[in-house]
């Protein structure tokens, strides 16, 4: 008895020191573990830190212009988010900017623009209220957040302009003055309205021009892309009839050169009325090759003839040249350079009234 006992003590110290060593073990093994932890969570967090200083550069190097350092239309676009009440842009473009880069290389281009953009930052270092961006190429902007007055930015536009101009630039030596000109705005969208103004003072001719909605810029717009899907549908269903005329010279008694009419075959709706703004004449049955054939047997050659490209309107024929025509002029073309075949009715058709007396020059 006292024998099983001493067994039983001897095994229950025994399981007992193998506790405290696993558990010895396991403490040490959760303490090791914490240290883990802990270096991996401090690890984890300097990367953390890392990737946001990079997010951070890359935001600051997208929104950056390169070139001057400037913020670009991206850092425009991210601030217009939250816009300013009363908030104003004068949007700045070097004039014949091209033609420096051409004469002076891309390098004085870039010089051109880096002395710009640090002029630019002395003139306005006194106002707190404006921010100088560089939208692209040769594109300034201003945004003036707090005007003190309606006028303000307007003056503001003329005393940048005239303070550029008087200004030299130092391009390897060689002193280059520039003329620029500015568009303003102060009603969103600030940089679609600004740049309208812009274009627009290079068809007045003037300096500085304000936006206003009386220009009616944003109505040619729409109107220009208008009839460009016009015609582009027009191509599409091949509805652009040419029509040849003969300029004829009443004094010296020849053709001297021939005059191409583009015209589009409008879609009857259901009501009656034309799809087109073209003229209704155009439902009419047109002669492919009117004014081709000025007496029998004698044939135009468009190839070899000066051709005038003229589109006519409800108002009457007007000169309407803009790029997206040409393709369809070479498509016109193709098309009339083939020999008109004769037909029984087929008769020459002149659409300038006063070519009727003259068509058939003895």
């Amino acid at each position: 008895m006292h024998l099983a006992k001493h067994l039983f003590l001897e095994m229950s110290l025994n399981k007992a020191e193998q506790i405290n060593r696993i558990s010895t073990l396991l403490g040490f093994g959760f303490i090791l573990s914490i240290f883990v932890i802990i270096f991996l969570l401090v690890g984890t967090d300097r990367e953390h830190k890392k990737l946001i200083a990079l997010h951070r550069k890359l935001e600051a190097s997208a929104a950056t212009d390169r070139l001057t350092q400037l913020p670009n239309r991206f850092a425009f676009e991210a601030s217009q988010k939250t816009p300013a009440g009363h908030a104003a842009l004068v949007m700045l473009n070097i004039d014949g900017f091209k033609h420096i880069n051409d004469f002076y290389g891309t390098a004085g281009g870039d010089e051109i623009l880096t002395q710009l953009s640090k002029q630019l930052k002395t003139l306005l270092h006194t106002r707190p209220d404006s921010r100088l961006f560089r939208f692209g190429a040769d594109d300034f902007g201003v945004l003036i957040t707090t005007p003190e007055t309606p006028e303000s930015p307007l003056k503001l536009a003329q005393n940048l302009v005239y303070a550029v101009e008087r200004n030299s630039f130092d391009i390897h030596g060689h002193e280059v003055q520039i003329s620029i000109r500015a568009g303003l705005a102060s009603e969103p969208p600030l940089l679609e309205r600004a740049n309208m103004a812009l274009q627009q003072t290079k068809k007045q001719r003037n300096k500085v021009l304000r936006y206003n909605a009386s220009l009616g810029i944003e109505e040619k717009v729409a109107t220009n892309q208008r009839i460009t899907r016009l015609l582009k549908n027009a191509v599409r269903r091949n509805a652009v009839k040419p029509f040849f005329q003969p300029l004829y010279n009443n004094v010296s008694k020849r053709i001297e050169h021939y005059e191409c009419l583009k015209r589009v075959v409008m879609l009857r709706m259901q009501n009656g009325t034309s799809k087109s703004p073209f003229c209704p004449r155009l439902l009419r049955r047109l002669f492919p090759f009117a004014a081709a054939a000025l007496r029998p047997g004698h044939y135009v050659n468009p190839s070899q003839a000066r051709i005038r490209l003229r589109t006519p309107t409800s108002n009457g024929s007007t000169a309407f040249r803009m790029p997206t025509l040409h393709p369809l002029w070479r498509k016109a073309r193709r098309v009339c350079c083939e020999r008109p075949t004769p037909t029984a009715d087929y008769q020459p058709s002149f659409h300038s009234p006063w070519l009727a007396a003259d068509a058939h020059p003895g």
